[in-house]
């Protein structure tokens, strides 16, 4: 048995592998994509995986797998704020370069502060103020509006999944209150699951790939992101939301470095400048505050 710090390590190691897990997910969607597959088909399956590892690994742990006839409409509606933001984040892949969606989505914990500092629930600070100006000069260098690699329905869309993750982290907080969302999340998992695929049934559009690259991207996506959504909640316990929420700041650095080697997607120096501002100045608003609730 290790020592509390080897413990630690370990723990931060998985946080890693978390992060980039979370990366690959998106970059694997993008392989399917130019297989054949499509989001819609994507989503469909790995919110199925999501769902059905989650249940098992709550029931090999013994935990609860139900919740309380007063939260099963908020973990309703929640779901279909997670299928939005997942549409809008997978959706937005088959429009722009992997790295440019992420950090577009990334911008979500600045959204939640912002939405902290109007309600007064969280002092305003000087700081955040500095550093919502750097994100929004970042991601205006990232995105590049006068290039060709960005387009209006791919911003559209990833500025809607960003929306939709400050929605689930701010939702989250206020039902939990930091306590163990696990079943809810489940819940909220089995509602994506069963919008995907009913889409997926009634529009006709659910597409396998046809490629062994696609195939490869098509059964990556839900795994990474399975593994990353079940062992996130592992990461948590161990070293807490203040450490964990920092090391999530790999996945948009993931992201780069994967979509360079998988899909050869290349950014210039100004769009590398702007990823790493907006990075920058997500850590320094996590960093202001005095802790950061899971998930």
């Amino acid at each position: 048995m290790g020592t509390p710090q080897q413990l630690n390590w370990r723990a931060i190691s998985l946080a890693v592998v978390v992060a980039v897990s979370f990366a690959a997910n998106s970059t694997f969607a993008a392989m399917a994509y130019a297989g054949g597959s499509n989001a819609l088909s994507i989503l469909s399956v790995r919110s199925s995986a999501s769902f059905v590892i989650l249940y098992l690994f709550l029931a090999s742990h013994r935990a609860p797998r139900s919740l309380p006839r007063h939260l099963r409409i908020p973990a309703l509606a929640l779901g279909v704020v997670m299928v939005i933001s997942s549409y809008g984040l997978l959706g937005a892949i088959e429009h722009m370069p992997v790295a440019l969606v992420v950090i577009t989505v990334y911008t979500y914990p600045i959204l939640v502060a912002c939405v902290g500092w109007l309600s007064g629930r969280e002092p305003f600070r000087p700081q955040f103020a500095i550093a919502l100006i750097v994100a929004f000069l970042g991601l205006i260098l990232a995105l590049n509006p006068n290039g060709t690699n960005s387009n209006a329905i791919g911003v559209g869309l990833a500025s809607m999944a960003a929306v939709g993750v400050a929605i689930l982290l701010i939702g989250n907080e206020r039902i939990h209150h930091g306590r163990d969302s696990r079943a809810f999340t489940l819940h909220m998992q089995g509602t994506a699951m069963a919008i995907f695929c009913a889409a997926s049934i009634l529009s006709g559009k659910f597409s396998f790939p046809h490629t062994t690259s696609g195939w490869i991207g098509f059964l990556g996506a839900p795994l990474c992101y399975a593994f990353a959504s079940v062992f996130l909640f592992v990461v948590l316990s161990k070293i807490g939301s203040l450490r964990t929420a920092l090391i999530m700041n790999v996945e948009p650095v993931s992201s780069v470095v994967l979509a360079y080697l998988l899909l050869a997607q290349t950014l210039n120096s100004l769009q590398l400048l702007g990823v790493a501002l907006v990075v920058g100045a997500v850590i320094a608003i996590e960093l202001a505050k005095p802790s950061v609730k899971p998930v």
